[in-house]
């Protein structure tokens, strides 16, 4: 499926106010390079995956309960929902780059797995230079899906593929671990803001 042309061709006002299509992308891109190593649950250390430990041993219950953690019978799990995250993360970062990402197993099974797979995700979008996705707001990104591909331009891809759907998997696992009991609260959300 190819995206409407209003799409493929669409420029939207610059957001960090370079008027060079590469900068406003490395803004961009930037964005989700700092969320994906500021982001509460992208920190291998120190964020919700540790409130959740401290949790469990409070309550005297084995962390082994928040992987397959769900809202509902037929929604993806706790483990899932960090998987996504760190695909969005992943993905996004090597298609706008042009570049290979990394294969993961997609085999964590307890909370120690799943910080090693974010630490490995924020290596990943470490590695990858501003200089690489030069012109990616204008590539063809060719995104695999179940019902087929879609090609979107790597600035749509961006802002309307990635970003939404980083945040609404690490919002979903945010949700899980609320709904376990976890003291979390927005703060632990959005992280230090200072």
């Amino acid at each position: 499926m190819i995206v409407p042309a209003r799409h493929a061709t669409r420029r939207p006002a610059t957001i960090t106010g370079f008027s060079q299509p590469s900068r406003r992308l490395h803004g961009d891109l930037d964005v989700l390079g700092q969320r994906a190593r500021l982001h509460p649950h992208a920190r291998p250390h120190g964020g919700p995956l540790d409130k959740a430990e401290a949790h469990a041993q409070a309550k005297k219950f084995d962390t082994s309960v928040y992987p397959a953690a769900r809202l509902a019978p037929d929604m993806l799990p706790f483990t899932k929902q960090i998987q996504i995250a760190c695909d969005a993360a992943k993905f996004g970062v090597a298609r706008l780059a042009g570049v290979e990402a990394p294969k993961f197993d997609d085999n964590e099974a307890s909370l120690a797995e799943l910080r090693e797979r974010i630490r490995k995700t924020v290596a990943f979008v470490n590695s990858v230079p501003a200089s690489a996705i030069d012109g990616g707001d204008d590539r063809d990104i060719t995104v695999p899906r179940r019902d087929g591909n879609i090609v979107l331009k790597g600035e749509f891809y961006l802002k309307h593929y990635v970003h939404p759907n980083f945040y609404f998997h690490v919002t979903t696992a945010y949700a899980l671990l609320r709904h376990n009991g976890v003291d979390l609260g927005k703060g632990d959300y959005l992280g230090a803001l200072s």
